[in-house]
């Protein structure tokens, strides 16, 4: 009898111990629960096309992708393919709210096209014999600033430019496709292209803007492009 109560001893205190193992496997350790939430951030473009206007939303996280959108997408993406190429779509950025996250843009067919419209005469400005060149002229008391880094972080001071009514850089070297805000200073206008020598697609800016990656500028093939690590030359004239 004894080994029996004892053998019942030892199947009590076994199941005790299943339980108790059971009950760890379930029970959560607050310490390893991930209840880290990415930081998204919504930006609206006003869109003019001709006579045109509408607006696209975007939602990024923080590493500056698109996530969702939302708004006229299919008009957008109709216009910049119906009328003119996306390697020659040039955007002119007019107006940025004061959080920097809603932008006022019209959009043409070509550089050529928005110069015709701003009322900017290169011709006044520049050698036209020697288009692919470094260039500065004229006085004035602007002054552009050029950053690696969203809100005006690690300036690349090689690129800055001050007092110059026009200036022009052909090749960017290690700020090329690494220009993530840019600061104007008393007025002007900077245009970024995305090739070398003033060629492809273009972004004009006649603000400060302290995150380029808020502008998405197009796709090439399935591949966002934003205005953010866009540009390889760059142009700039004083107001």
């Amino acid at each position: 009898m004894k080994r029996v109560f004892k053998s019942l001893s030892l199947l009590v205190l076994a199941a005790t111990v299943v339980v108790s193992c059971k009950k760890q496997d379930v029970t959560p350790n607050v310490d390893e629960t991930d209840v880290s939430v990415s930081k998204l951030t919504t930006v609206t473009h006003n869109y003019t096309y001709g006579d045109e206007h509408y607006a696209v939303v975007y939602t990024l996280d923080e590493a500056n992708e698109i996530v969702r959108t939302g708004g006229d997408t299919e008009l957008h993406k109709e216009l910049i393919e119906r009328n003119g190429t996306p390697e020659n779509v040039a955007f002119l950025v007019e107006d940025v709210s004061e959080d920097g996250l809603t932008f006022d843009i019209s959009i043409f067919n070509s550089n050529e096209e928005m110069n015709e419209f701003a009322q900017v005469d290169e011709s006044a400005s520049l050698d036209l014999r020697e288009p692919c060149t470094n260039y500065t002229s004229g006085s004035s008391s602007s002054i552009f600033k050029f950053y690696q880094h969203s809100n005006y972080v690690s300036e690349y001071t090689f690129l800055r430019r001050a007092f110059n009514s026009y200036f022009q850089q052909q090749w960017l070297h290690s700020a090329n496709d690494n220009l993530s805000s840019v600061e104007i200073i008393n007025g002007g206008r900077v245009t970024l292209f995305d090739g070398s020598c003033y060629s492809g697609m273009s972004t004009s800016f006649q603000h400060s803007v302290s995150n380029l990656h808020y502008i998405h500028v197009g796709f090439f093939w399935f591949t966002p492009i934003y205005a953010g690590d866009f540009a390889a030359s760059i142009k700039g004239y004083s107001f």
